[in-house]
């Protein structure tokens, strides 16, 4: 009878696969740093479940990205390409999920993000399927804040950058109620430029 029980066991453990496993701690442990029993509050509906990608559009100023950013980009792109396509919000959306991927994965060679190779030594993405190269660097060229305005940016060398950051931090505001812990990282610093001391506020 023992003998039956070791022979069963081991035909168990034959069969396990010894891998690591990934669990989402939001929905194992639902008091966790997720929980609304937290002194912070997300205001964010289904934040437990949400994506990354909810995340990372949460704490975006979509509607000045839509309203603002992109109809800029389209302006100023008409009056310097004859031939320019008007890029609308997923496409825009597109195009910086690409320049996120290439900030992380790091290629000296930028044509290597569109190469499409069966080599296991080269990190094999291929953005064709998301955008071509050309569209991407057209999109890159042509972007702007807000519609040039030379006569701004005489009074104010950071008008454009300056626009989105304003929309950027008034929409924070609605995006989380703050609680005691708050992680200060190196963005929040203010710098003063080349050579000029670093002042913390």
């Amino acid at each position: 009878m023992e003998e039956e029980e070791q022979e069963e066991e081991e035909v168990v453990d034959a069969t396990w696969v010894e891998s690591a496993i990934n669990v989402d701690v939001r929905l194992s442990n639902p008091a966790s740093s997720y929980g609304r029993s937290d002194p912070y509050l997300l205001n964010f509906p289904g934040f437990a479940t949400a994506s990354p990608a909810a995340y990372f559009l949460h704490f975006l100023p979509v509607d000045h990205i839509q309203n603002v950013v992109i109809p800029a980009i389209n302006e100023h792109a008409r009056k310097q390409l004859l031939s320019w396509v008007d890029v609308n919000y997923v496409e825009y959306l597109t195009w910086i999920m690409l320049c996120l991927i290439m900030t992380v994965c790091k290629f000296t060679d930028r044509k290597a993000y569109w190469r499409k190779s069966a080599c296991p030594y080269v990190l094999n993405i291929d953005f064709t399927e998301f955008m071509e190269m050309d569209r991407f660097d057209s999109i890159g060229q042509m972007h702007v804040f807000v519609a040039p305005d030379g006569q701004r940016s005489h009074g104010d060398a950071l008008y454009q950058p300056r626009s989105f950051l304003t929309a950027f931090n008034d929409h924070m505001v609605h995006t989380m109620a703050p609680g005691r812990y708050m992680c200060i990282d190196e963005s929040m610093n203010q710098w003063l430029g080349m050579g000029m001391p670093n002042i913390k506020k």
